[in-house]
């Protein structure tokens, strides 16, 4: 919680967070479902109770500034409930990270009890769990899928966009030298991802 008061703090506009989903349905705001590197414990969210989650490290390195470390007085892996309760106006991006058919609809139903579908956007790269989150909440903005970004960029450039219905209203940009950065093995050996990296920079 401390890190979205940081972000606020120095001008961030909008919330980016990960969902998962503990093994007695609670909404819990974390990127991996696996707990070691965020606690050092090899267990799964989805495999433990919300009573058992156990404490975020004291101390984090900085996924994109080597060698930078960050360290805070809460170490609470924190709810999307208490999360919507602390910035009830500040928009939210969330990403939902397992396509799990009960975290699309428990996030749904977090929105709606309190009343912030026009000021959250969900999805994911998966074009699956995008068309999932639509079909559960088609008043929750959505963001575009890796295929959809693909699909966008091709349209656009051979002219037939202006011609085409599209559902998705929101674009993250991604930052592909980060990314390198930060795996840069695992993105060179991936033909796939290199292409499609390659061709989010042009």
């Amino acid at each position: 919680m401390q890190a979205f008061h940081h972000a606020l703090n120095v001008g961030t506009d909008m919330l980016e967070i990960d969902c998962q989903l503990t093994k007695d349905g609670y909404v819990v705001v974390a990127h991996d479902n696996n707990l070691q590197r965020l606690t050092g414990q090899n267990i799964k969210i989805s495999n433990t109770l919300l009573k058992d989650l156990p404490l975020i490290k004291a101390v984090l390195p900085v996924d994109f500034h080597p060698g930078r470390e960050v360290q805070g007085s809460d170490r609470r892996i924190p709810l999307l409930r208490d999360v919507f309760q602390e910035f009830p106006s500040i928009p939210i991006n969330i990403d939902i990270k397992e396509e799990n058919d009960r975290l699309i609809k428990a996030v749904s139903d977090l929105v709606r009890e309190n009343q912030r579908e026009d000021i959250t956007v969900w999805g994911n790269f998966r074009h699956t769990t995008v068309k999932k989150c639509q079909n559960e909440n088609p008043d929750i903005h959505t963001l575009f899928s890796l295929r959809a970004v693909v699909f966008l960029t091709l349209t656009f450039n051979i002219g037939l966009l202006p011609f085409l219905p599209i559902k998705e209203q929101f674009l993250e940009i991604l930052l592909p030298a980060a990314f390198l950065r930060k795996d840069k093995e695992f993105f060179t050996a991936n033909k796939k991802w290199r292409f499609l990296l390659w061709l989010m920079e042009k």
